[in-house]
């Protein structure tokens, strides 16, 4: 009986302690790594030094063995056989001690046969027990590593020595609606073409103005997502330009645009005027035209109807008179 009172106030207790420990919150160490990519702008014949730093927020030591791939962002293929591997660090094992950091120092170094364009190398941080962590930040594709991208600008020496080319991408400015002040607001719209080997991160802005300086320029920052662009890869986006001014029926406007590749200072300028609204002038004319000839029809009509109605008063008052005075 003993045994039995005994297990019967054990079962309550067992299920009390599994409930706790499934209902109380654990607390979680997410490891971290900074920076999470690093870009670089070398030609074939230089090479740079570089770190990144590892922060172990949990509470036990860590060892780490780094490991370069060859990487593609689109494709999220990572490989070491494939492609160029031009990230150099050193093979070993580091250990990391609770809420410790470690800096992995390495070197890039562009290989001769790297032509003009843009490649990546992933770092990725193993470790002997768990191979893989969950990723803090997601830079230019899904990593689902705790890793560190390197990306790699190889310059063109013979077109630019200062950057990549200064024939980066294909840009258009069109005027979709000159809008209608009061009415109706001005819609552009810009494309982006990146017809070179580089993955560009497109920046810049574009400037509408009077050409007479009727009200005062507005700013417009292009591609606020800071979205990507690979090789053969196309941007649009379209603006609308509230700009409400009786100028703007008699005046230029300008709009004015400035592109960059976000890789160096070359830049793409384009320019594209906005004439008056001719048309709206044409229709409004016409407008007024036909009212008037409308009107004057109007009018014409009273007046024969008025100058009808007096000669049949005329008529009817020499036909009185002759009545009255007979020959």
């Amino acid at each position: 009986m003993e045994i039995k009172s005994a297990f019967r106030k054990t079962i309550p207790l067992f299920f009390s302690v599994l409930l706790f420990g499934i209902l109380t919150p654990k607390t979680v160490y997410a490891n971290a790594i900074s920076p999470p990519t690093n870009e670089y702008l070398l030609t074939t014949e230089e090479r740079r030094q570089a770190s990144v730093t590892f922060k172990n927020n949990s509470r036990k030591e860590i060892f780490l063995s780094p490991v370069v791939y060859s990487y593609d962002p689109q494709t999220l293929e990572m490989s070491k056989e494939d492609g160029f591997i031009f990230t150099r660090v050193n093979k070993e094992i580091f250990s990391v001690r609770p809420t410790g950091t470690f800096k992995l120092p390495y070197e890039v170094v562009p290989d001769k046969d790297m032509r003009p364009g843009t490649y990546f190398n992933l770092i990725i941080l193993e470790t002997e027990k768990e191979k893989v962590f969950v990723a803090e930040t997601n830079p230019i594709g899904t990593i689902e590593n705790l890793s560190h991208l390197v990306a790699l600008h190889i310059a063109d020496p013979e077109r630019d020595v200062n950057g990549i080319t200064s024939e980066f991408a294909k840009i258009d400015i069109q005027v979709i609606d000159k809008g209608i002040p009061f009415v109706s607001p001005t819609v552009i719209k810009y494309t982006y073409e990146n017809i070179s080997n580089y993955v560009l991160n497109p920046m810049g802005e574009i400037q509408f103005y009077s050409t007479k300086g009727r009200f005062t320029p507005e700013y417009i920052k292009i591609n606020k997502e800071q979205q990507k662009l690979y090789p053969g890869g196309l941007l649009e986006e379209d603006f609308e330009i509230q700009r409400d001014h009786i100028s703007n029926l008699f005046t230029q406007r300008m709009i004015l645009g400035r592109f960059y590749n976000g890789i160096d200072k070359n830049l793409i300028v384009k320019e594209v005027v906005i004439q008056p609204n001719f048309e709206l002038f044409i229709a409004i004319t016409l407008l007024i035209v036909a009212i008037i000839a409308f009107i004057k029809i109007i009018l014409d009509k009273k007046k024969k109807a008025l100058s009808g109605k007096k000669r049949k008063k005329r008529k009817k008052s020499k036909q009185k008179e002759s009545k009255k005075n007979p020959e």
